[in-house]
């Protein structure tokens, strides 16, 4: 799709694999995305008179991948343009791995209370009960992150542009020979609206930053007002000893479920800061090129139109 000959993004050609758009289709177009371009180091894959970035190449692989054909090429700030929608499913993404954490965490929690409660001499009474129920827990847990998995996430996509084959028109006897510098100025407008587009990629870029940044400073402000965390450890100490009372073990582990979360939510926060930064870096650089581009564009401009004004002031002579 995106390193054909062609010099523009094109259909893949393969047969659909999904039917709708999933969670679990986002999060593997995400990785496979990552990995082309982790693996191009500097990538520049062309698209039309621009170059392609992570994001707008997430929203073609998934485009492509449910059968919805190739998006058309909308510019920024359209909602439908490509860049946004990548951006869409990539904070998705980022959404149910929050949620499968927080289920994970959920799941520790059932099983302490479980464990809590054994030793407490309270249902379940015997080992194996208490292994039947933590089975359960497990068993209900997995079932619950393949549902988010398989849940459809409507990603708002524009109609599929329409392929046609051009028809070859016959050549004319009076063809009138195109004008070098209407070609220049043309070509230069065209830039000059490709290097609008990769602008407000980077603005938005930059606004995703700010928005990271504050997520980590307010994940940091309350993983600092938690403190050290304190080293809990009870459940590796054999139930036999009664390290804890039902009371004292139930106020342990709420005190543990809020560092979790806490450090959760800051390892996210340093993650989503690091993604918006390379991204924000890579639209800057697309942004440089676009305009190193245009400025080679206007020059071309000027040098067509100087030689066409020194060609006619040479004919008199002539």
């Amino acid at each position: 799709m995106f390193l054909s000959a062609a010099d523009d993004v094109v259909a893949s050609g393969i047969p659909p694999t999904h039917s709708v758009n999933t969670n679990k289709l986002m999060e593997d177009v995400g990785v496979a995305v990552d990995h082309l371009f982790d693996g191009l180091r500097r990538p520049k894959i062309p698209r039309g008179s621009g170059f392609l970035d992570k994001m707008e190449a997430r929203a073609y692989v998934l485009a492509d991948r449910i059968g919805h054909g190739l998006l058309p090429p909308i510019l920024p700030p359209d909602p439908q343009n490509a860049n946004a929608i990548g951006k869409r499913a990539h904070k998705q993404v980022g959404t149910i791995a929050s949620r499968q954490n927080k289920a994970k965490t959920a799941l520790a929690a059932a099983t302490r209370k479980v464990r809590e409660s054994w030793r407490a001499g309270k249902p379940p009474y015997s080992i194996s009960a208490v292994e039947e129920e933590l089975v359960r827990l497990e068993s209900d847990a997995a079932a619950a992150a393949a549902d988010l998995d398989n849940q459809e996430y409507d990603l708002k996509l524009p109609p599929a542009m329409r392929v046609t084959r051009k028809r070859k028109a016959p050549p004319s006897p009076r063809s009138i020979p195109p004008d070098p510098v209407q070609e220049a100025i043309t070509a230069y407008k065209l830039q000059k609206k490709a290097a609008r587009a990769a602008k407000a990629n980077a603005i938005l870029a930059g606004a995703a930053i700010l928005e990271a940044t504050r997520r980590l400073d307010k994940a940091r402000k309350v993983r600092d007002a938690l403190g050290e965390k304190p080293d809990i450890g009870y459940f590796i100490i054999e139930p036999q000893l009664g390290i804890c009372s039902d009371r004292e073990c139930k106020k342990r582990a709420f005190e543990e479920e809020k560092f979790d979360d806490a450090d959760i939510e800051l390892e996210e926060a340093v993650e989503g800061l690091e993604e918006a930064a390379e991204d924000g870096a890579h639209d800057n650089e697309n942004v440089r090129e676009e305009m190193r581009k245009l400025q080679s564009a206007w020059a071309e401009v000027e040098r067509v139109g100087a030689c066409q004004v020194a060609c006619q002031d040479e004919e008199p002579s002539q």
